[in-house]
């Protein structure tokens, strides 16, 4: 016989979107890292159906549009967003769920593939 060790990746390695079961969007410390987000205030959610891709864009102060931030212990941060998730029909009251997140350069925002 020959055994193979099992090696987990830790989540925490690389930007990460959870979308939970409680309609909040939390991005990790590695996303708030990486992108630059420390400090973000209020964000703008987009959608884009054909990609199943959502967006997330900050901004500098809330607008009819706009996601209030929570920041958790001064690393990841946390947006309420049921209304938004009922909108392009996110099942999330089924469970969390976690999507590897990207940075898109051009737009200016977080983005995370969800189909």
């Amino acid at each position: 016989m020959i055994f193979e060790k099992f090696v987990s990746q830790r989540p925490s390695d690389y930007p990460t979107v959870a979308i939970r079961k409680n309609g909040t969007i939390s991005l990790n410390a590695v996303a708030v890292q990486q992108f630059n987000l420390k400090g973000a205030r209020f964000v703008g959610l987009y959608f884009d159906s054909g990609g199943r891709l959502i967006g997330i864009k900050v901004t500098d102060q809330k607008d009819s549009a706009g996601f209030r931030v929570v920041h958790e212990k001064g690393r990841t941060f946390t947006v309420s967003c049921q209304s938004f998730l009922r909108s392009i029909q996110i099942p999330y009251k089924e469970g969390s769920k976690i999507y590897r997140a990207d940075w898109d350069e051009k737009r200016g925002m977080v983005l995370l593939k969800i189909g």
